[in-house]
């Protein structure tokens, strides 16, 4: 669910075009990843 709601999260950071938000959203995902073993896509969104 936090994967999710962090995709979420991006797609309303992106309308708003709100940079900040996009960073803790990319972070949000980042975690996600790292927590399920994806460690490609962790450092994907921990690099945005």
């Amino acid at each position: 669910h936090s994967i999710e709601y962090a995709h979420k999260q991006l797609c309303i950071s992106e309308e708003l075009d709100s940079p900040n938000m996009r960073a803790e959203a990319h972070l949000n995902l980042a975690r996600a990843h790292e927590r399920l073993g994806a460690l490609e896509k962790a450092l994907e969104h921990a690099r945005n």
